[in-house]
């Protein structure tokens, strides 16, 4: 939904991934949780905000495979 909304210009991609990246860089107690069915690869855009990403593979549900992304900090 993130991804779509930035896509569509409902949300400033500059605004909301470098706020992520700040709070990433800047609040090493605070952790980032991004739930969804692709896999990071598949947001090439975001990668120069995201980095040290841990990826944690979920059991299917249904015929949709989850993945978790864990965002870690410095």
């Amino acid at each position: 939904m993130l991804d779509n909304a930035i896509a569509k210009g409902r949300f400033d991609e500059q605004d909301v991934l470098g706020m992520l990246r700040h709070l990433i860089q800047h609040r090493p107690r605070f952790k980032i949780l991004l739930a969804g069915s692709h896999a990071i690869a598949e947001y090439q855009r975001w990668a120069s905000y995201l980095i040290n990403v841990q990826v944690v593979h979920i059991s299917q549900y249904g015929s949709v495979k989850g993945y978790w992304y864990k965002i870690l900090g410095f």
